[in-house]
């Protein structure tokens, strides 16, 4: 049989803190982990809000370990109504 087509799609996460606002650091927790922006949470939204039109729907998303990447994944992930887990 002929195998199924697949795609694949890949992101870069929304806009971090650091870009906007330089004094964040004095007080991260994790200072080399920024975490996204106002504006990077609503880039991330929108970026939901396209993925959930894809058709075939996605079934799978794939992120690294950074915070701003989860939290891009996240907003994905509710976008399409996917259960999160680790």
């Amino acid at each position: 049989s002929i195998p199924t087509a697949k795609n694949v799609y890949f992101a870069r996460h929304g806009g971090r803190i650091d870009w906007i606002d330089k004094s964040w650091i004095r007080t991260a927790e994790r200072s080399l982990d920024p975490p996204l922006s106002s504006y990077g949470l609503e880039q991330a939204n929108e970026l939901g809000v396209h993925v959930a039109s894809l058709r075939p729907r996605i079934t799978h998303i794939y992120v690294s370990p950074y915070l701003r990447t989860i939290q891009t994944a996240l907003q994905v992930a509710k976008a399409v109504n996917k259960d999160v887990t680790s």
